[in-house]
């Protein structure tokens, strides 16, 4: 088990190939995470399956919402990431490693397999607009080799029926669907992706 206060995340990852470094969230690059996230606010909203982040969210709501995620690392709810370029100046998006057994309490199993069975985590993350075509697909590798080897868990990519494109890719990677969910709220698809 990962959610618990004995288990210790991993610091930071990086790939030389890819020019990145994932660390744990820091309000102190709270500026360039908004940057980003108004970047790709179209996106976001197809990937959050909500309104987030509002034409008016601002710099400050942004630092706000990094709390949010820092304090979910220290009570291990969750461990969040910032994707940034290796020398931490461009923030190329962000990555949340999140329990699977509340999955019941916001969606209804459509088709697959119950996640609590298979899956130690879901993986959710989002890469700014200027950067996902090229970058998306091959960071799922890397992704998929960071949890593997080092956190060594069995995790699965989230992606939405609305995420067309994301979609495409995953279906020429062939990566095995472990189930579809219905969200309760909005009726929308949530689908993860062994890797």
């Amino acid at each position: 088990m990962i959610f618990v206060p004995e288990f210790n995340p991993p610091e930071t990852a990086t790939s030389e190939r890819l020019n990145l470094v994932l660390f744990p969230t820091d309000q102190a690059f709270s500026d360039s995470d908004y940057e980003a996230v108004m970047e790709s606010k179209e996106f976001l909203r197809r990937w959050s399956q909500s309104s987030w982040p509002e034409d008016t969210f601002t710099a400050q709501e942004n630092h706000d919402d990094l709390k949010l995620h820092i304090d979910d690392n220290h009570t291990h709810r969750a461990y969040g990431y910032m994707i940034y370029t290796r020398d931490k100046k461009r923030c190329l998006g962000s990555l949340y490693v999140n329990p699977v057994h509340i999955w019941s309490q916001y969606h209804d199993l459509v088709e697959g397999q119950n996640p609590e069975e298979v899956l130690d985590a879901r993986i959710d993350f989002w890469l700014r607009d200027s950067v996902r075509e090229e970058l998306e697909m091959i960071f799922v590798y890397f992704l998929a080799d960071w949890m593997r080897e080092v956190w060594k868990i069995k995790a699965a990519i989230v992606s939405r029926d609305t995420l067309t494109e994301r979609n495409e890719w995953i279906d020429d990677l062939e990566l095995p669907l472990v189930c579809k969910l219905k969200s309760k709220t909005t009726g929308g698809l949530t689908l993860l992706y062994k890797i």
